[in-house]
């Protein structure tokens, strides 16, 4: 039997779908999705697809993508767009919402997921659990931070009495009907809010119940300085990186999922947070990964979240690239103009440098932090294996299959950005050393430029001192004697001014010769 696949038309209304409840939630200005996560979320089967096709697909759901394409020119297959309802939704009220959302779907073998709904349109009925039917549950997030001061607050408020009331309605209505095995203590951990975007494991003291896995995925972007993005540093030559945190809680048959603020990193700047990527993309991809590479395995809460950590991972793949490329622009620019770098300029260098290393920096702390959350299971394995059923390769006494794979990606990621961190690094030692020796020709030129001053002062001062012994002189004691001692001592500033002009015309021309004999 074939795999069911989702058509362009199909991935449009979803995105339609999920713009419209981004807007309710406070984000009437659209997500951000990376081009190339469009274009393969619209591919039909193995096929691939254009930006032409994209667009036109999405238009015809009321989706516009920003910036606009002009006729003839094309998206960079490396960039980001901005994704917008042609039509606008009315947003939710300034005043945070007290209970958070709660909208479900269906994922099972031989049919496509089902269109996200709220839960309330899902009769209790239907929560009964039934053989190779998932169900994927998505959270509204807290609202992210705005403005200055506001972090602290943000972080405050996670261990505030509207957090554990809401814990405990979200636990209410998920465990009876939905969820088996979760805990009030579960929910308390996951809607506590992380502005930090770190990734993690919490098994909850059981190993044989859900698991929290937190999983972030990495986009970099074009320059926001040139997108005219608020609060962008207008002195960056370096791009920003989306950090994107999606947390989950992995059962047997359920996954539970929520998608906070991204935290955009931008050089030594503050984070700013903003909406959270698109997540259809991501979950167009799971979808495919499932039907193709991993057929064999049924829709587990383990196989599905382990596809989707998967999924997330291979965004900081481009990432690196890209990080790499801004670190090879500024290798040109840096080596190009190197003899004419003045301190002003040495000074903005180090600064683009400390830019540079701001964001691969924290793309490795996530990276690392996931990388070795696996050691805390004594299954060495992020998720639970789930008991093998008919048709199933899953060995329930070791880790899970997709276990090794991920490890393997995060693995390659850490060696490459370890290595780029230790690009950085030499670039530093360079523009030290760069800066030493300015520093040091502009104190030789300090000590020669005194040494001229000093010889220039040397002679008149000598006249002055023979005019001023206490012996006779032609002139003396008359205003005849004033004038040979002035008129002695300003030829004598000339004949000093002549022998060093003399000698540094000298210097230059030999100068000259050797270069011209180095390059013969």
């Amino acid at each position: 039997m074939a795999s069911p696949v989702l058509n362009p038309s199909d991935v449009a209304n979803r995105i339609r779908l999920e713009l419209e409840t981004a807007a309710r939630r406070g984000h009437p200005s659209g997500q951000l999705a990376k081009v190339t996560s469009l274009l393969h979320a619209f591919r039909d089967g193995d096929s691939a697809t254009s930006i032409q096709t994209v667009e036109r697909a999405l238009g015809n759901a009321g989706v516009v993508l920003k910036p606009p394409r002009e006729s003839g020119s094309t998206f960079e297959r490396t960039g980001v767009v901005q994704l917008t309802l042609e039509s606008p939704v009315a947003s939710a009220p300034t005043v945070p919402r007290v209970k958070r959302e709660i909208r479900m779907s269906e994922w099972s073998v031989d049919e496509l997921p089902s269109v996200e709904a709220p839960l309330g349109e899902w009769s209790p009925e239907e929560g009964t659990r039934r053989n190779g039917v998932l169900r994927w549950f998505d959270i509204e997030p807290a609202p992210a931070p705005t403005g200055e001061g506001r972090l602290a607050d943000w972080e405050a408020g996670a261990a505030g009495d509207a957090l554990e009331l809401e814990a405990t309605r979200l636990h209410g209505v998920l465990a009876k009907d939905w969820c088996p095995g979760l805990t009030l203590e579960i929910v308390r951990e996951f809607v506590r809010p992380d502005p930090l975007a770190m990734p993690g494991l919490n098994t909850f003291g059981n190993e044989e119940g859900p698991r929290s896995l937190s999983v972030v995925a990495a986009v970099a972007t074009n320059r926001a300085r040139d997108r005219g993005e608020p609060g962008a540093d207008p002195a960056s030559t370096t791009g920003d990186v989306i950090l994107q945190k999606v947390q989950m809680l992995v059962g047997t048959d359920w996954i539970i999922s929520c998608w906070p603020a991204s935290r955009t990193a931008t050089g030594a700047a503050k984070p700013r947070f903003g909406a959270p990527l698109l997540r259809q993309p991501f979950l167009s991809r799971v979808h495919h990964l499932r039907t193709t590479s991993y057929a064999d395995l049924s829709p587990t809460g383990s196989d599905l979240g382990l596809l989707l950590a998967q999924t997330l991972v291979d965004t900081h793949g481009a990432t690196h690239r890209m990080m790499q490329a801004w670190l090879a622009d500024w290798e040109v620019g840096f080596y190009s103009r190197l003899g004419e770098q003045g301190p002003e300029d040495l000074q903005q260098t180090s600064r683009d440098l400390d830019a540079l290393l701001a964001p691969v920096a924290e793309a490795r702390r996530r990276v690392t932090g996931l990388l070795y959350a696996r050691t805390e299971t004594r299954d060495r394995s992020w998720l639970a294996p789930t008991p093998p059923g008919p048709g199933q390769t899953t060995n329930p006494k070791g880790p899970h299959p997709l276990t090794e794979p991920l490890h393997d990606a995060l693995k390659d990621h850490d060696t490459a950005l370890n290595g780029q961190i230790e690009a950085i690094r030499a670039d530093m030692d360079v523009v030290v050393l760069r800066s030493s020796a300015a520093q040091q020709e502009s104190s030789n030129a300090l000590q020669k430029n005194l040494g001229l001053l000093t010889g220039l002062v040397l002679f008149p001062t000598l006249i002055a001192g023979i005019f001023g012994a206490n012996t006779t002189l032609p002139g003396g004691e008359t205003w005849r004697g004033f004038t040979y001692m002035l008129a002695s001592m300003t030829v004598s500033v000339f004949v000093a001014l002549f022998f060093w002009r003399w000698r540094h015309l000298r210097n230059l021309v030999t100068k000259s010769r050797g270069n011209r004999t180095l390059r013969k």
